[in-house]
């Protein structure tokens, strides 16, 4: 049962991910001011990950966003973006037409990150797979006789 749950989060997580990935390059944009770019490590002998601070509004109201793209393939798009971007000053950042405070610099999908909802598949699968080789033992058991005190 562990694997189904843990399969059906994943997947959640990383379905919503590819949406939003795909839909972005259609959210609408806004002006942003970045407030910090930084590198930092991922783990001992990991190597590092860009991360960047920005701030915009939308209809009058203040929000600050940190993501560089959507996507699991985001090492590779993440570095491009973080390249692209100045030190200091204004970008284009696209929001979420509903979330606001839901945004992205990078809206560039990637066909293989849609890969990654094997992952969740195989788990369920696999919780699946020993469910039903469960059953049988389950549904196939015989009474057993009880002791009876006279």
């Amino acid at each position: 049962m562990i694997f189904i749950t843990v399969g059906m989060i994943l997947g959640a997580y990383f379905y919503k991910d590819i949406i939003y990935a795909k839909e972005s390059k259609n959210w609408p944009s806004a002006v942003a001011t970045i407030i910090s770019t930084e590198r930092f490590r991922t783990g001992e002998g990991a190597g590092t990950q860009a991360g960047v601070k920005y701030s915009y509004k939308v209809e009058g109201k203040e929000y600050e966003g940190h993501r560089l793209c959507f996507g699991m393939s985001i090492t590779e798009m993440d570095e491009r973006v973080w390249r692209s971007l100045p030190d200091e000053g204004d970008i284009t950042i696209h929001y979420h037409p509903e979330k606001h405070s839901l945004s992205t610099i990078g809206v560039k999908f990637d066909p293989k990150d849609q890969w990654i909802l094997a992952f969740p598949g195989a788990l369920i699968a696999f919780g699946a797979f020993i469910i039903a080789c469960m059953l049988p033992t389950v549904f196939n058991r015989k009474a057993q006789p009880v002791a009876v005190r006279q």
